[in-house]
């Protein structure tokens, strides 16, 4: 006895020292509504922190730890490290007398707690709230979970299914009820405690049978399995197989995981057999089988700050052995189909036949919302698909996971009759709209040891019903059962509108047999197109390349046309500057004479230069022409003279005559004047001596008046000085090399 009474004391100190380790915390904590309507939640601004595995917290309703007097309402939220989750423990309502009792209790404070305004009634409610991970557009739709301690009367605690967790707490006027609050009294404080978020499994196989050999069976799934997982949320699995030399076998089921999220399985012996991040596209393809080379396996799950509709789901098992003669072909043949529609066959997969398969498709609505398309449908036409040994098996759900309601199991083969017993004649209907997400599609699987490739078709569409005969979009098909789908889906061997409407002889001239199960199949993206009739194929991909040349000619054409522009642009403003260096040249020049005050003939004037015995007229530096000066005076004496007799000017001696038409004429009216005062003086004056008996020498008559009557030939010179005149407003117009050229010579 003294000894029972000692331990019960060491308890009570135990229990005593907890109590003071634990942390305190309030749902309201001094804040609280006063009487009167309720528009919101009071809700903590910073939430509750407990960091690790093994904290605990005490939670009481109010700060001072005592009952509220007034109306409260309010909330409070407690979080903990991504590997952990929280478990309240608290004392459950069935604490009250009797059944009927808290039966009574309990549907007057839900009926009390629902309204929006204080009354007379009494009120008290506890709920959990976690709110949901995935986007969502109402507001209504943001809480994953809502549960009272009034929806299980006998249960005792609450585990979050991640690292936060809402508090909220409703009550008043439960003074009015004694039994009530006594309850109330006894249920604060709760009792909190972080716990580490992983899984130790174990188990052995059984002694049935000497092949396969499994017993202990169950299935694994990622947090809030089939809704969205939390984000940052991290999961460990650790299996161990009880019987030395044995194997755990993991099979997956779903796996709809983020591309950023991460899934790793540790073998046995610390081999990394799984990692989605580095394999299988991110985490977006379904892993294969896979078995452990010992008896041990892990499973490392991190969501990050990610998150995925679905998650994953995965069956484990433990054998004796590692003999797997199911184990499914490694090749992956899942697709998820996302697509206004198209149909389902294996022919197209790169299976081996005599081989175990695992194909999984999953068809749901388009990733963009469309609100028209709002069902989904989906017919088996054909299920012939030969196997060896075992039947195949083949099972459709309403749904996007392996745990939806299934609507058709077969096992082994079917006739056309038999698929028509089996299912709606319209097909399968999904709701697209549906608010469960999960529940916005199909899931095909087919199963079992392949023995041909052919033998498999299922048609899908999503569609939207129309009451008149044309669909009011206009690459629409109005179907005869008032469905509405794309145009694309027509006379293409398929029954998408449930009818076979879309493939009537009337539409299409050529039908393909719905029904046969063979010819290519090939994916084009996620919808499958029947590639069957050849010359259609033909046909568009001449098309396709005619369009892709035309593309390439117009892209050609388009560049000839701005490289032309371009350069008639460069030459138009080429042009221009050298317009403006000239006016700018001719500007100076101007500027230069204006200044000098010079006569714009004289400065255009050519002058004379002597080298040697011979003159030459040099022109102005604007100029480039030097032309040699006629002879004088003197230097026509040193020619021998004209003999009286009667000769023709054509007998003039050839150096006369080339300086008659060689010799420039000159440049003023007054030497022309002179000069031809000259020829009419019998006598010649020379420029250097003054005129007398002794110098003077009479000109032959016949030759004077020859020369007279002889027409005068511009010459070059004469040209120029009759140009003189109208280049003084155009001088800055020469070159400079020109005046260079000049300058040296």
């Amino acid at each position: 006895m003294i000894i029972l009474v000692v331990v019960i004391g060491l308890l009570k100190l135990a229990s005593a020292a907890d109590e003071e380790e634990a942390a305190s915390m309030s749902i309201c904590g001094t804040e609280f509504f006063a009487a009167g309507s309720f528009s919101s939640i009071l809700q903590s601004d910073y939430p509750e922190t407990l960091r690790s595995a093994g904290q605990k917290a005490r939670l009481f309703a109010l700060a001072n730890r005592t009952l509220p007097e007034r109306p409260i309402r309010c909330s409070f939220e407690l979080q903990t490290c991504g590997l952990c989750q929280l478990r309240i423990a608290f004392n459950p309502p069935t604490d009250l007398n009797s059944d009927r009792q808290r039966f009574f209790v309990e549907q007057k404070v839900r009926e009390a707690c629902e309204m929006d305004s204080v009354g007379d009634h009494v009120c008290f409610d506890l709920r959990f709230v976690e709110d949901r991970a995935d986007t969502v557009r109402a507001e209504s739709e943001r809480i994953y979970r809502s549960i009272s301690i009034w929806d299980n009367p006998t249960r005792n605690e609450y585990n979050s299914t991640s690292y936060k967790l809402k508090i909220q707490l409703t009550m008043w006027n439960i003074a009015s009820d004694s039994q009530l609050q006594g309850y109330v009294s006894t249920l604060f404080p709760l009792r909190v405690e972080v716990f580490d978020n992983s899984e130790f499994i174990r188990g052995r196989p059984s002694d049935v049978g000497a092949v396969g050999q499994r017993s202990a069976v169950g299935f694994v799934e990622s947090p809030r399995y089939p809704a969205a997982y939390p984000r940052g949320v991290h999961k460990n699995y650790t299996f161990l197989n009880q019987q030395e030399g044995g194997r755990v076998r993991l099979t997956f089921d779903d796996f709809q995981l983020h591309f950023q999220s991460e899934m790793k399985i540790i073998d046995t012996d610390g081999e990394e057999l799984l990692n989605t991040r580095k394999q299988f596209n991110g985490a977006t393809s379904r892993p294969p089988a896979i078995q452990s080379k010992g008896e041990r396996l892990v499973l490392l799950f991190s969501g990050r700050e990610y998150t995925q509709e679905v998650g994953f789901r995965a069956k484990y098992e433990f054998v004796a052995s590692e003999y797997w003669p199911e184990k499914p072909d490694p090749r992956s043949c899942d697709e998820v189909l996302e697509s206004f529609g198209g149909d389902i066959t294996i022919a197209s997969k790169n299976l081996q036949v005599n081989t175990y398969i695992d194909c999984i498709w999953v068809v749901r609505k388009l990733t963009y919302p469309t609100q028209t398309f709002d069902r989904l449908y989906l017919k088996v036409e054909e299920f012939n698909v030969q196997s060896n040994g075992a039947g195949i098996r083949l099972e459709i759900r309403k749904g996007l996971t392996s745990v939806s309601e299934g609507v058709m199991l077969m096992l082994g083969p079917r006739t056309i009759e038999q698929l028509a017993g089996k299912q709606p004649q319209e097909g399968f209907i999904a709701d697209l709209n549906d608010p469960d997400a999960s529940q916005n599609g199909f899931y095909v699987r087919l199963r079992g040891y392949l023995g041909s490739y052919s033998g498999l078709l299922i048609s899908y569409a999503q569609f939207y019903r129309w009451a008149t005969a044309m669909c009011p979009g206009s690459d629409e098909f109005h179907c005869d059962n008032s469905r509405c789908i794309k145009s694309q889906l027509t006379c293409d061997g398929r029954d998408h509108c449930g009818d076979y409407s879309d493939e009537k002889t009337d539409l299409c001239p050529q039908p393909s047999n719905p029904r046969t199960g063979g010819g290519l199949y090939a994916s084009e993206g996620n919808q499958i197109k029947d590639q069957t009739p050849v010359v259609g194929g033909f046909v568009n991909i001449v098309a396709l390349i005619a369009g892709v040349i035309l593309l390439v000619l117009l892209m050609l054409m388009v560049t000839v046309i701005f490289a032309r522009v371009y350069r008639q642009r460069l030459i138009r403003r080429f042009r221009r500057e050298v317009a403006d260096l000239a006016h700018r040249q001719s500007s100076v020049m101007r500027e230069e004479v204006r200044v000098g005050d010079a006569d714009p003939a004289a400065v255009m004037a050519p002058s004379i230069q002597r080298v040697g015995e011979r003159r030459f007229y040099v022109m102005p530096e604007t100029e480039v022409s030097i032309f040699e000066a006629p002879p004088t005076y003197d230097d026509a004496l040193k020619h021998p003279a004209v003999p009286p007799s009667a000769r023709s000017f054509a007998d003039i001696p050839p150096p006369m005559m080339m300086g008659m038409q060689s010799a420039p004429r000159p440049t003023s009216s007054a030497s022309m004047q002179n000069a031809s005062t000259a020829f009419d003086n019998p006598t010649f004056a020379s420029d250097s001596e003054t005129p007398g008996p002794s110098n003077r020498q009479s000109a032959p008559t016949g030759v004077r008046e020859r020369i007279l009557r002889t027409p005068v030939i511009p010459t070059e010179l004469e040209l120029d000085d009759d140009r003189l005149s109208n280049r003084s407003e155009s001088i800055g117009s020469r070159s400079s090399t020109a005046s260079t050229s000049t300058a040296s010579v």
